[in-house]
């Protein structure tokens, strides 16, 4: 008879947690110290760079995120109510035609920045090769200058990967560092482009 009564004390617990609902999956935590967003970012940020170098607006494009777009940014602080932001298809069209875009202003004069989509690219995007930058941040800014540098404010989703030259000709002694800033987002189980931030010394 013991047996019996296990056997349906077994049977009523199992009965009572088929109705219970099953706990929502917690979301993925974004990878957070710089090694581990070398493991998540690592291949996909130069897959990234290499699109970038080679100007290939199509690859480009396919790894924009789909909804929110990536947005440009000429120096190290993003301004989120004005600096351009381009969907994928947005990005293709407005690549081979004449158009100028004001996408902001030149450090120092004030002067507006009104470019085409190649020339800003040339001039604010892969403006040195990025591809073999000496220097990676994985997630931390390494390029510091006047300009104040709150890509983590503007894209608290974000994760950021930088490639850095500490310097470019060795008799500016370090004044014309550059950065390259590729910030991505998670969209479903893919790292999407989100944000394109240029970093250099500023006034």
């Amino acid at each position: 008879m013991r047996w019996i009564t296990v056997l349906l004390a077994a049977v009523l617990l199992a009965g009572c947690s088929w109705g219970q609902p099953k706990p929502p999956p917690q979301p993925e935590t974004p990878p957070k110290t710089p090694a581990e967003v070398e493991k998540v970012l690592g291949a996909r940020a130069r897959e990234v760079v290499n699109h970038l170098k080679s100007k290939d607006v199509a690859r480009i494009a396919g790894v924009i995120h789909p909804e929110k777009g990536v947005r440009f940014s000429q120096y190290g602080h993003v301004n989120t109510t004005s600096d351009l932001v381009f969907g994928p298809q947005a990005l293709k069209d407005a690549w081979n035609n004449k158009r100028l875009y004001q996408w902001g202003t030149f450090d120092g004069s004030g002067d507006p920045i009104n470019l085409g989509v190649q020339d800003y690219f040339n001039r604010f995007v892969y403006d040195v090769d990025f591809a073999a930058a000496p220097q990676m941040g994985w997630g931390v800014s390494i390029g510091k200058g006047n300009t104040t540098d709150n890509w983590k404010e503007a894209y608290p989703d974000g994760v950021m990967v930088e490639f850095h030259f500490p310097q470019i000709d060795p008799k500016y002694e370090g004044m014309d560092w550059r950065s390259l800033r590729l910030v991505f987002e998670k969209k479903g189980s893919e790292w999407m482009l989100v944000g394109i931030i240029h970093a250099q010394w500023t006034i």
